[in-house]
């Protein structure tokens, strides 16, 4: 479990809004985020659920990224959109504001999970808690 906080510190990022990369409006669409690497070991395919279900203070988006040789950074602040493998706005139990991914068929190696709040107006920092699990990755 990962304590976090979205801050006005943290780099900047134009999100894309689905796993489609609908583009925003415009360019002025960013948003502060925080990134993580986690490393799935022995053989995949690989599942992942990330989520901040447990966080009921921030609305999150989350993000997870890898690239087909699974490098150790798939992830782009100038470009979000290649290597994005699931993306989720508001999927924890229907309740508003909190997010989870199940992410499968994940290679071994760096998978990139970002965070960011849904929403540009809510006041900082965005505290959150991030939660991590794998059933097929070897400790």
């Amino acid at each position: 479990m990962v304590q976090g906080s979205v801050e006005q510190t943290d780099p900047m990022f134009v999100r894309v809004g689905t796993l489609d990369c609908l583009r925003p409006p415009d360019d002025t669409y960013h948003y502060n985020v925080d990134v993580y690497a986690v490393t799935l070991v022995g053989p995949g395919p690989h599942n992942l659920i990330a989520d901040t279900c447990a966080d009921l203070t921030t609305d999150t988006v989350l993000q997870v990224y890898q690239d087909a040789s699974a490098s150790s950074t798939p992830f782009d602040l100038d470009d979000s959109c290649p290597h994005l493998v699931a993306f989720d706005d508001d999927g924890c139990n229907g309740a508003f504001g909190q997010s989870v991914i199940r992410a499968t068929g994940l290679l071994q190696g760096v998978v990139q999970i970002a965070v960011t709040s849904a929403g540009t107006i809510d006041p900082m920092p965005r505290p959150y808690t991030l939660k991590l699990a794998s059933d097929t990755s070897c400790p």
